[in-house]
């Protein structure tokens, strides 16, 4: 992320990962700066992860599921749902949800990238 200009700052003092990680990340975004704010609520090894989140006035869950389904095979399951804070951030809410259709080829690209991603570097820890 640091590569495409993104600055990501630990907000916790935790000695170990688990529930009540948190981040900061300032990006820019369609020309304005935004700041990001994530904690991880829930934690299971290799199952499942649910992080809050907080945007300009939208807050919302993630909940990123991994389940095997062969010996070299994983199922990568994500599920977002947002809530606007305010009136902008439903404004905002409203025109994505008109955008769904074309937004959602490009969201299934950048999760197979990531998921991509994510199998070279764990091969690369090995």
């Amino acid at each position: 992320m640091r590569r495409c200009g993104v600055s990501v700052a630990r907000m916790d003092e935790l000695t170990e990962i688990g529930p009540g990680m948190a981040r900061e990340i300032d990006f820019k975004f369609r020309g304005r700066g935004r700041k990001l704010f994530s904690q991880a609520q829930e934690l299971k090894p290799q199952q499942s992860m649910v992080i809050s989140n907080e945007l300009d006035g939208v807050s919302g869950d993630m909940v990123v599921n991994v389940m095997a389904v062969a010996p070299k095979r994983t199922r990568l399951m994500l599920s977002v749902e947002l809530k606007p804070k305010n009136l902008s951030a439903w404004l905002l809410l409203q025109s994505m949800r008109f955008a769904k259709e074309s937004l959602g080829g490009k969201r299934k690209a950048r999760i197979r990238n990531l998921a991509t991603n994510i199998e070279t570097a764990h091969h690369a820890s090995l």
